[in-house]
């Protein structure tokens, strides 16, 4: 059964849910690089996402945003998740049925 991390919708009672995947996520919290506030969210969908340098993130990130270049501070929060050691790769909770 695919984890609620790889499922980008959910029906329930007749009612479509959307949900960004995992990598649309890290993308966004990237785009919006707010130091505290995103920095868990980052390490924990880098590890999601297997992104475990800062050129691939680079490179994830110029695949939902072409032509766009991280931002420094972006540039500056992956570089000091990276620094403190190698990713843990959260269990992915369960899909539940709703």
């Amino acid at each position: 059964m695919p984890s609620a991390l790889d499922r980008d919708d959910i029906i329930t009672g007749g009612i479509l849910i959307q949900v960004a995947s995992k990598e649309a996520l890290l993308a966004m919290k990237l785009r919006a690089n707010r130091p505290g506030r995103d920095t868990g969210d980052i390490r924990r969908l880098l590890g999601l996402c297997h992104v475990d340098t800062l050129e691939a993130c680079e490179d994830f990130y110029e695949q939902f945003y072409p032509g766009d270049n991280l931002a420094p501070r972006a540039v500056s929060i992956v570089t000091a998740i990276l620094a403190e050691g190698p990713l843990d790769v959260p269990e992915s909770p369960r899909w539940v049925a709703l």
